[in-house]
């Protein structure tokens, strides 16, 4: 019985397993200036240069900021190649 029951747990478990050890995907995009997130809304880093955030945020309570989740990746992956 006890064998029965541990084959139950351990096929009911096994599904489960390949999905604990999973990396996100890397399809984001990271553009090096975003928008400063407000009381409502976060961050949008889709910006290429600091004048097209300028522009885009022109007329709206926002502000524009360097990404520094952009910098960081741009580092990591100069390590990679190195």
């Amino acid at each position: 019985m006890r064998k029965l029951i541990f084959i139950v747990v351990l096929a009911s478990a096994l599904p489960w397993l390949p999905s604990t050890g999973l990396k996100p995907a890397k399809a984001e995009i990271l553009y090096p200036y975003c928008t400063a997130e407000t009381r409502w809304e976060g961050q949008h880093c889709d910006f290429r240069s600091l004048e097209e955030c300028v522009a885009a945020v022109a007329g709206q309570a926002y502000s524009c900021t360097p990404n520094r989740w952009y910098v960081a990746a741009q580092s990591a992956a100069r390590q990679r190649v190195r």
